[in-house]
């Protein structure tokens, strides 16, 4: 794995310390939903801004494994693709089985090894998360725990803030 150019987003967010934090901002719990979809449209946004700031514009698909969260992931990447592209990559959204889709089955180590970082991150690194980030440069990790949890929501509102101010409706894509 270190010989390929991998790279990987991890988030870990605190569900009780999150759902605390959240339901005192009903505009934000409107505008993430649940907190599968929120993860899930963060990691595809910064996905696409190292796209906008680095890429040639070069057509991208995501593909998300075929389960449970079908409905809440298209509505991730509708609002993302509808608000956080202004370079207007062709971006496109389908469902996959990890049998079709090799790269499904690296994403679940990933997240079963970002699980396991996440809940001990000063710890002794697994093998397997070295192999994944051999240099310490290739995985962004977010933690948001009882801790630090208002600066997410803080950093949160400011995103909000921002899509108001350069035009967004405040609609969430159903």
């Amino acid at each position: 794995m270190p010989a390929h150019e991998l790279a990987g987003i991890v988030i870990g967010i605190h569900l009780s310390a999150f759902k605390k934090e959240i339901d005192a901002h009903p505009e934000l719990k409107e505008m993430f939903g649940e907190l599968y979809s929120a993860c899930f449209q963060w990691a595809v946004s910064i996905i696409l801004d190292f796209a906008n700031e680095r890429g040639k514009g070069e057509r991208m698909t995501f593909v998300h494994e075929q389960n449970n969260y079908r409905g809440d992931a298209s509505k991730a990447f509708a609002f993302v693709k509808a608000n956080l592209n202004p370079r207007n990559i062709p971006v496109e959204f389908k469902f996959g089985a990890k049998a079709d889709y090799p790269p499904l089955q690296a994403a679940d180590v990933l997240a079963y090894e970002g699980a396991k970082f996440i809940k001990n991150p000063t710890g002794q690194l697994r093998r397997a998360w070295v192999a994944l980030d051999p240099d310490k440069t290739r995985i962004m990790v977010r933690r948001y725990g009882p801790d630090n949890m208002g600066s997410l929501v803080a950093t949160l509102s400011q995103y909000r803030a921002k899509l108001v101010a350069q035009g967004w409706d405040g609609s969430i894509i159903a």
